[in-house]
């Protein structure tokens, strides 16, 4: 049977966790490499409508994830590269939380 996706070489680090706390690099591609995010001109990006939306989501990810913060981001005309430190996930759930929950007791102590 034929595989339906090629092989790909495998480049994580036989067993790392990948859900551990730290930084990571990350690159991701357009489907087969397509010039989605804009072009360069003259040695400067100019990012297309859907490059703008995906610097826009990058920048807002932390909204989102509280347990990301985010470094060093580059939107290239077929992929992006970015640097991302996870904490603690536990810790920022736990923080979520506890401000979920001083929110609606505030909530309800103007409502009586």
């Amino acid at each position: 049977m034929m595989d339906r996706f090629p092989q790909r070489k495998q480049i994580r680090l036989v067993g790392y966790d990948y859900t551990a706390s730290g930084g990571y690099f990350i690159t991701i591609c357009t489907h087969q490499r397509r010039l989605l995010f804009g072009e360069i001109v003259s040695g400067a990006m100019h990012l297309s409508p859907l490059g703008d939306l995906v610097q826009q989501a990058w920048s807002e990810a932390p909204q989102h994830r509280p347990y990301i913060r985010l470094d060093a981001f580059v939107v290239m005309p077929n992929h992006v590269h970015g640097i991302v430190f996870l904490e603690d996930h536990s810790r920022a759930q736990h923080a979520a939380e506890n401000r979920a929950q001083h929110a609606a007791e505030n909530r309800a102590q103007h409502a009586a």
